[in-house]
């Protein structure tokens, strides 16, 4: 499981700000924060938060680990494709590796 989560980093394409409108129902937020330290700090917090203890552990160390690598849009992805899964898939996805 752990050689799956540096993947996702790696795998990151960034997405153009026409597609972040365009998908705008996927996001978490009405409008994302603007300081992107808090919006690191936030998406660190949900990571480790996603209420299943074994998920927690995995994708908030993770979050912990790399978030700071990420910029502004992968950020904006990381919540639109991670964050927003419901956690059973989540963790189907990742026990699959």
């Amino acid at each position: 499981m752990h050689r799956l989560l540096p993947s996702l980093r790696r795998n990151f394409c960034v997405m153009n700000l026409k597609e972040i409108k365009e998908n705008a129902h996927f996001s978490n937020y009405n409008q994302y924060p603007t300081n992107i330290q808090s919006f690191r700090n936030q998406l660190v917090f949900r990571s480790s938060n996603l209420g299943m203890l074994e998920l927690d552990y995995l994708i908030g160390n993770w979050s912990k680990k790399y978030m700071k690598t990420l910029d502004y849009m992968q950020l904006i992805q990381y919540d639109r494709e991670i964050l927003s899964m419901e956690t059973p898939d989540l963790f189907k996805i990742l026990i699959q590796a």
